[in-house]
């Protein structure tokens, strides 16, 4: 059970997201590369939480904005987590050739540490639906190289809720949150509503659980009211029904 670090918002210091999510009940927490700070391994260790990923932008493709693909790395090993995330950004469609010799020098510089390197597909990237994602992965061939799937961008991308299961054994890691009923969805941009109107995984977010067993659960909602405390409780609550397997009726 793992609460992503934007969670518990933008601005709240790393180590104070950490606690509220150890308090909450969380085994794990997601943190971006530019969190890291000098010390933070060790009060991880403390609170008994695990590193599931690295997250935010990297220089893994060519002219990616986002920290150096060498400096996660360095930042992943001394926090032993399981994998980095990489995104296309820019909202450009990269050639597939090219992407898959980057992502396999990526996965490359990551197998050392015994580190995943994963893509995630979002609803306005370059790489926006599972299988052009799935498409880089296979083309590079890396036994370390997979995907993180994001419910809500999963839904309301490109892909609009379909799965093809050619692609389930790629999936390493689910972040979890459900988008708003039609009924009730604001006239927002995708990015806006992305960012603005997720809702705690529910429905859509049990259904995509059932398919994938075993595979790492993470709930990741950015627009959460409450202290840190209020956010990561309710964050686990949700996140431990649709993990048993209820919130099937939930919503629409």
């Amino acid at each position: 059970m793992i609460l992503c670090s934007g969670t518990l918002g933008m601005a709240l210091p790393i180590r104070e997201k950490a606690a509220a999510a150890a308090r909450a009940g969380f085994e794990g927490i997601s943190v971006y590369a530019r969190e890291y700070e000098p010390g933070l391994p060790g009060r991880l260790r403390d609170l008994g939480l695990r590193v599931a990923e690295v997250d935010g932008a990297t220089g893994w493709l060519p002219g990616e904005p986002g920290i150096a693909f060498e400096r996660a790395v360095e930042i992943a090993a001394e926090l032993q987590a399981r994998s980095i995330t990489v995104l296309e950004t820019r909202g450009q469609a990269p050639d597939p050739a090219l992407a898959a010799e980057h992502f396999a020098r990526a996965c490359e510089l990551a197998a050392p540490a015994g580190i995943d390197v994963d893509i995630e597909p979002f609803a306005w990237s370059g790489l926006a639906t599972l299988g052009a994602a799935a498409a880089i992965v296979r083309r590079a061939g890396c036994p370390n190289g997979g995907i993180t799937l994001d419910s809500w961008h999963l839904v309301r991308g490109p892909d609009r809720g379909e799965l093809d299961p050619a692609h389930f054994d790629l999936v390493r890691g689910l972040q979890l949150s459900d988008p708003a009923p039609d009924a009730e969805r604001r006239p927002l941009g995708l990015r806006d509503e992305c960012m603005t109107d997720r809702r705690l995984p529910g429905a859509w977010a049990a259904r995509i659980v059932q398919v994938f067993p075993g595979v790492p659960l993470e709930v990741e909602v950015f627009n959460l009211p409450g202290t840190p405390d209020e956010v990561a409780a309710a964050a686990y609550r949700a996140l431990t029904a649709v993990a048993a397997g209820h919130g099937l009726d939930a919503c629409g």
